[in-house]
């Protein structure tokens, strides 16, 4: 799983996390923790393992959402007490400040009558896909647009989970594992 001189650590420490980690979160960690590994086998002299110039090194190499690179930093610096706690002599990064770098799309009154035009008119070309398709496209995207929801959430949705006389909908087991209630617009109901 591991390649570099650290592989066995890595390994005993991935395997204590997956113990209190969602199946999900362990898919993140390890791809963290593999990246991690092949940096350090590309540049870890024997001499200098972990050392503050080392790691400040290896944080200037990631890039995305600072949100993305305070995650991986996190999860290094987590295995970095690690061995910090096994006896090595290691350098814990200090964890970066994320900044606000999503920026929304706004669509004009135009896009969103193309888009829902394009919805209503979706032409079914395989036969052999869901008859229904036609029909549940343009629910769908109604339901993003005018209730806020998530793609998953959206097609989670069972009848049970909709009250149209109250004009909600209950959604279970949303991101982070919550129940929530959402109202529906006039235009969706």
């Amino acid at each position: 799983m591991f390649n570099s001189i650290y592989s066995d650590q890595l390994s005993q420490y991935y395997n204590l996390r997956c113990s209190v980690l969602s199946e999900s979160a362990q898919k993140h960690e390890l791809c963290y923790l593999k990246r991690f590994d092949s940096y350090i086998e590309k540049h870890a002299d024997l001499c200098e393992p972990f050392t503050e110039n080392f790691i400040n090194r290896w944080i200037s190499t990631l890039s995305g959402k600072s949100s993305s690179i305070e995650n991986k930093v996190i999860v290094i610096r987590q295995f970095l007490n690690h061995l910090r706690l096994s006896g090595e002599n290691v350098y814990l990064p200090v964890i970066p400040k994320v900044r606000e770098d999503y920026v929304p799309y706004i669509f004009s009154d135009d896009e969103l009558e193309c888009i829902f035009n394009s919805a209503d008119n979706v032409i079914q070309k395989d036969h052999k896909a869901d008859p229904y398709l036609v029909l549940e496209f343009p629910v769908i995207i109604r339901l993003l647009y005018s209730c806020g929801l998530r793609i998953a959430e959206t097609l989670r949705i069972s009848m049970t989970d909709v009250d149209l006389e109250n004009g909600i909908l209950r959604l279970l087991n949303t991101k982070g594992d919550k129940h929530r209630l959402v109202p529906m617009s006039a235009g969706v109901v």
